[in-house]
């Protein structure tokens, strides 16, 4: 069986997305993350911040088969946490010392959760499946 990991990112914890996830999540039953009680910088282009909790993190997210990120959308974005938890995964792609834990980045498969309640499925090459404009903008800024 596929072992799952969810990692949330929300101001609001009993939002729209917590909401979700909690229904996910006992479903399931998986561990949920609150990247947002993590302790994790911007990316540094000089990896000054390898002391902080985003390696270990990424580590053990590494030993899971699914990853979940779940995110309310911010003004056509995710939130600030999932963003720099997104951003930092450079690391692996910079760092020579973390080019094994890199590897086992492949064949991972991924969701994407946010607060419309829609599940986006990655394929197992981290390439997002392409949904139309039209379903996603609100309505009036997007023709089509």
């Amino acid at each position: 069986m596929l072992r799952a990991i969810a990692l949330f990112a929300s101001s609001r914890r009993n939002g729209n997305t917590g909401q979700l996830m909690d229904r996910i999540t006992k479903e399931l039953e998986i561990e949920v993350v609150d990247l947002g009680n993590a302790r994790m910088s911007a990316y540094d282009y000089e990896h000054r911040n390898r002391d902080d909790d985003f390696e270990p993190l990424m580590k053990r997210v590494l030993d899971f088969d699914q990853i979940i990120f779940a995110s309310p959308v911010y003004w056509y974005s995710v939130s600030p946490p999932m963003k720099v938890f997104l951003d930092r995964i450079s690391d692996f792609l910079d760092l020579p010392d973390l080019l094994n834990d890199r590897r086992r980045l492949r064949g991972k498969q991924a969701y994407i959760v946010w607060r419309r309640a829609l599940v986006l499925i990655l394929h197992d090459s981290m390439q997002p499946a392409t949904i139309p404009a039209s379903d996603w903008m609100p309505k009036g800024l997007c023709k089509g």
